[in-house]
């Protein structure tokens, strides 16, 4: 779990504050540790596996539709390139 914490640590100063910035940055590292841990499940409990791709593509749905609920993250998000062709 190293690169968990290498997320931590990259996010740690990114993380910090209430601004909607920091709070994105916050629920990002929340849906990655997530799914990674969902896809990590999946593979040795139900033999499955999605592409790196099909993951990342569910981590930025989760982020854009939990940001779409409150009005400060939605203009932040509409300012980013959220969904970049992958």
């Amino acid at each position: 779990m190293v690169w968990i914490t290498a997320m931590a640590r990259h996010s740690d100063n990114k993380a910090k504050g209430r601004s909607a910035r920091a709070e994105i940055c916050r629920m990002v590292l929340a849906a990655a540790i997530y799914y990674c841990w969902q896809e990590r499940n999946w593979a040795v409990f139900q033999k499955k596996r999605r592409t790196p791709k099909a993951i990342l593509r569910l981590i930025i749905q989760e982020i854009h539709v939990r940001a779409t609920r409150f009005p400060k993250l939605a203009r932040v998000m509409s300012t980013l390139d959220w969904y970049p062709e992958i």
